[in-house]
């Protein structure tokens, strides 16, 4: 395959192409990206068998951390009774194969690509939430009700942790684009005012896990653009700005303001225990229940449940203990971790333990604070959801996980990421 039919006219590699078509539809069209996926999956095998060459040992050791995962989803088919939900859950899950093999037929994406990738998402991100907010402001003239314009209602097709887990990554490439002047359409007020809107929808989305990843993103930019001794001002700033927008959107909204008190409350209180006649309603009590009954689990099945024998495990340990509530919803464990344990046991806990190590060790040589952002969201989102049971969450940590094991170049590990 010549150069000249590796890319087109605008001289970007098509399959960096693939890579930003899919980064734009994540946090917009979702229903489209398996299709997409499956597009830049062919081209890739193609691309293979044309050069006959696969880059395996130049793509980082989390891609097969990954694949191993999906290897032992696979294995737990055996112990599982019920095969239908199983298969559900491996169609779910096919991303812990399919950016992997991706990664391994995947032609190295440069500096540049990189770049363009992340942009790209960013102006996917911009597009649901002006979309959103919009839509939002006329059903709730329509109707004469402000909630369409906070959580379920607002985020649309999306679960508000979903959509508010896009924005917050969105915020953070905006903000390091401001500290290095490169504004969008070379607008800085334009810039500024997406910093803004897009620090206001977070607060809207009315997502607990959201809001706090939110602010640990403002952080981290500010702590960039401080360590890197450029920008300094306009990376404090625009943080503190940024910031402020976030903490008083959230308070200025009833339902925003509503769920933290209620999360306050229900630390400060002493909530139910897995064990506990009381019955947990509150989402931070339902939290506890869903943890202490997954350890359970853990405890009881060391080897795992099964593949989609988890939430059947579940079930019965809160109609023992009380919390009707929290069966009758098919509560997950909503701790990323704490639900691999319970389905994989011990194995596929520490599997996803040591992936997360590899990353984050790769990532921080690498000294790419975008991919670092990412790696930061996931684990701080993996602590309070069961992140990757739904594709909107699996799609997302699998599909940067792919990127970033194919910006493994010298010139990447030793420069950080010029966007």
């Amino acid at each position: 395959m010549s150069k000249h039919n590796e890319r087109n006219d605008s001289g970007i590699p098509w399959h960096a192409w693939g890579c930003m078509a899919i980064a734009f539809l994540i946090p917009t069209f979702k229903k489209y990206v398996p299709g997409f996926i499956g597009l830049l999956a062919i081209y890739c095998i193609v691309f293979a068998i044309r050069r006959k060459r696969i880059y395996f040992k130049y793509t980082h050791f989390s891609m097969l951390l990954m694949a191993c995962l999906f290897i032992l989803l696979v294995i737990g088919i055996a112990s599982s009774g019920h095969l239908d939900v199983a298969r559900m859950e491996v169609e779910i899950k096919l991303s812990f194969i399919a950016f992997p093999i991706i990664a391994w037929l995947l032609p190295v994406l440069s500096r540049k690509n990189f770049d363009k990738i992340a942009k790209t998402f960013v102006n996917g991100c911009l597009l649901f939430a002006f979309s959103a907010l919009i839509y939002g402001c006329y059903r709730s003239i329509h109707a004469n009700d402000f909630a369409y314009l906070s959580y379920e209602e607002l985020s649309i097709n999306y679960h508000p942790t979903y959509a508010a887990t896009y924005q917050c990554l969105s915020l953070f490439i905006l903000l390091v684009m401001a500290e290095k002047k490169h504004w969008i359409l070379g607008q800085k007020i334009l810039h500024i005012t997406f910093i803004i809107v897009t620090s206001f929808f977070i607060s809207l989305l009315a997502s607990k896990a959201g809001i706090i990843t939110g602010l640990c993103v403002v952080i981290l930019a500010m702590i960039y653009g401080y360590s890197n001794a450029f920008g300094r001002v306009r990376s404090f700033s625009l943080g503190i700005v940024s910031a402020l927008v976030l903490v008083g959107g959230t308070y200025m909204f009833p339902a925003s303001s509503a769920r933290v008190e209620a999360m306050v409350e229900d630390i400060e209180s002493d909530s139910p225990e897995g064990t506990s006649a009381q019955e947990a309603k509150s989402s931070t009590e339902l939290r506890k229940v869903t943890w202490s009954a997954a350890l359970q689990v853990i405890r009881e099945h060391p080897l795992g449940a099964g593949t989609g024998e988890t939430q059947y495990r579940l079930n019965e340990i809160y109609e023992q203990t009380g919390q009707g509530y929290a069966a009758r919803r098919n509560l997950n464990a909503h701790n990323q971790f704490l639900q691999t344990g319970a389905e994989h046991g011990w194995a596929g806990m520490i599997l996803l333990t040591a992936l997360m190590i590899f990353q984050v060790i790769g990532m921080a040589r690498m000294r790419n604070n975008i991919m670092l952002c990412v790696i930061g969201i996931c684990l701080l989102n993996f602590l309070f959801e069961s992140y990757l049971e739904v594709q909107a969450g699996i799609v997302f940590y699998c599909f940067w996980s792919m990127i970033y094991a194919r910006s493994q170049r010298p010139e990447l590990i030793s420069h950080a990421t010029q966007i």
